[in-house]
């Protein structure tokens, strides 16, 4: 009896219809109650719109798919990928590191220079900074004490020449920053994984965005009258209020991360 009751508790993909535009009435009480003022009024239509389509046209997209894989594990699989490339590389032998120098022409015009000279301090062939240019009988205003400084358009020879003479340390840089990277962007997903919980999640993150851009404190407390904000927009787009306090506290943390 107790695990059906449990059952029952969950909230389904199912549970969680495609929203619908908030009526002019519920739009109104919501100003009425939440106290937003005439001059705003427009903006905050206008931006609930904004996020129900989204949300709506996002979830017609995901009903439409044959099979479900989480954003989550797509960013996971590219992670492991970025991680297997590196391993390869890492076990490149001679005809490998013949043939590497190729890719110089390709990736050294999107690296900078200052990126190659603190992500390989001691390495002799990476660019180091140098003195302003001059223009006419002035040269350019720069910092004082001889600070040297990097100009990218002059050291388009010298990043050449470290990709060429470095390809597979380079790339494996590279990689390692990708991999961080993606490491980071999966630290900002919610804890749990149920489709339907995190597109709540994102749509408390992007009420957060916008009572804040109303001058209003977004807290989770007992008396947060952004808790009632969020409960009011739940109702009107006919999502489910279950749950939804309890879902408050994470997803105002994102909200906060993100700034």
């Amino acid at each position: 009896m107790a695990e059906k009751e449990a059952k029952k508790k969950v909230l389904t993909v199912d549970a969680f219809p495609i929203p619908k535009i908030m009526s002019e009435n519920d739009f109104q009480e919501l100003c009425e109650t939440h106290r937003i003022r005439t001059h705003e009024k427009e903006r905050v239509r206008h931006s609930l719109d904004e996020i129900v389509t989204a949300f709506a046209e996002h979830m017609h997209r995901q009903k439409l798919q044959p099979a479900r894989t989480s954003d989550r594990e797509r960013i996971q699989n590219a992670q492991k990928l970025i991680k297997n490339v590196a391993e390869f590389l890492e076990g490149s032998g001679p005809h490998g590191l013949l043939v590497l120098p190729a890719i110089a022409p390709l990736v050294a015009p999107f690296l900078s220079a200052k990126w190659l000279s603190v992500t390989f301090p001691d390495d002799d062939f990476a660019p180091q900074p140098g003195t302003p240019p001059k223009m006419g009988r002035t040269a350019l205003r720069f910092p004082e004490h001889g600070e040297r400084f990097f100009i990218e358009e002059q050291t388009e020879q010298a990043r050449h020449e470290f990709v060429r003479a470095r390809p597979r340390k380079t790339m494996l840089a590279l990689l390692k920053n990708s991999d961080i990277a993606l490491g980071r962007a999966l630290a900002q997903f919610p804890r749990g994984g149920r489709r339907s919980l995190l597109d709540r999640h994102f749509l408390i993150v992007n009420l957060a965005v916008l009572w804040s851009s109303l001058k209003k404190d977004v807290s989770t407390g007992p008396n947060s009258h952004f808790a009632d904000f969020v409960t009011s927009v739940t109702r009107g787009i006919g999502w489910p209020e279950r749950g939804l306090i309890a879902a408050l506290p994470d997803a105002v943390n994102h909200w906060r991360h993100l700034g």
